[in-house]
């Protein structure tokens, strides 16, 4: 943030935004390269969530998870929406150590990993410590 960020100023002196009826909205701050940076909710910023077609995210789910039997394609959805693979062990009475290999294989270069590219990507970058 530049100091002729006027706005951006103002939003962390106090930490408040205006939404589009001019009500006052709370913001929270993190940091970001060592600077104070606002942080601005996704309803301030991107509006009102559209309504999804069922059909379309029907076909979104079958390109995402192609290859992929329904327990594979149940943990991949399941780990889109952002649950640990320790809760997907607990909620499906196994061990987080059997996620592991169904996503990786028993040699670490077969299962999920090598059935679909969408889940090779992501096993990547969280190796690569990019994901949680």
């Amino acid at each position: 943030m530049h100091r002729t960020d006027t706005t951006a100023w103002e939003a962390l002196e106090f930490r408040t935004a205006c939404a589009i009826d001019g009500s006052p909205v709370p913001l929270t701050t993190y940091r970001h390269n060592g600077f104070l940076v606002p942080h601005i909710p996704q309803h301030l910023s991107h509006g009102e969530a559209e309504p999804y077609n069922e059909e379309e995210l029907r076909e979104l789910q079958d390109e995402l998870c192609y290859n992929l039997n329904d327990v594979e394609r149940r943990t991949f959805l399941r780990i889109m929406q952002d649950w640990t693979l320790h809760e997907i062990a607990r909620d499906e009475g196994v061990s987080h150590p059997a996620i592991y290999c169904r996503l990786r294989g028993k040699d670490g270069k077969s299962g999920m990993v090598k059935k679909n590219r969408f889940v090779w990507f992501w096993w990547h970058l969280r190796r690569l410590g990019r994901l949680k």
